[in-house]
């Protein structure tokens, strides 16, 4: 191959990763366990704000650990937060709506990216709780992209 095509197709690639990777290196660790879930959902009404809905996105692994890093926008495509979690093997870690907005309301959608063999899926939270829809894609057997077009803390 020739060598400047070499370097710039290697440059190119620098390029198009650097926003990625500025994203994860800025993005907040959480690290809320599958205990902590059980109880919402034991209790999904907050006894503080009963009237408060928010989503929980959920994460699992099967195996071996994983890393996902979510980025949540408003209804306007404004971003709300990039938030990272560690899942441990065959574990369950969980985020929730309010912590990509710091507690301000919204309603809009996240797009995960995730390394290991990570499962993701979403509840709605409230007087009650319900499933919520998540697009899984992997773009092979170690990294993919999870899609939850509904997110909301209100």
């Amino acid at each position: 191959m020739n060598p400047i095509r070499t370097c710039f197709l290697a440059a190119a690639l620098v390029a198009l990763a650097a926003p990625a990777l500025a994203q994860e290196e800025l993005a907040i660790d959480v690290d809320r366990s599958a205990a902590e879930l059980a109880d919402v959902l034991k209790r999904p009404v907050d006894p503080v704000d009963p009237d408060l809905v928010e989503t929980a996105l959920v994460f699992t692994t099967e195996g071996e650990r994983g890393v996902v890093v979510c980025a949540a926008h408003d209804s306007n495509g404004n971003l709300l937060g990039t938030l990272r979690v560690r899942v441990p093997a065959n574990g369950l870690r969980y985020l929730r709506g309010r912590d990509f907005s710091g507690g301000a309301d919204y309603v809009g959608s996240a797009n995960c990216r995730f390394k290991g063999p990570v499962v993701g899926s979403a509840f709605l939270l409230g007087p009650g709780f319900s499933d919520l829809p998540a697009r899984q894609r992997k773009h092979d057997w170690r990294r993919g992209q999870i899609i939850f077009p509904v997110v909301a803390s209100y």
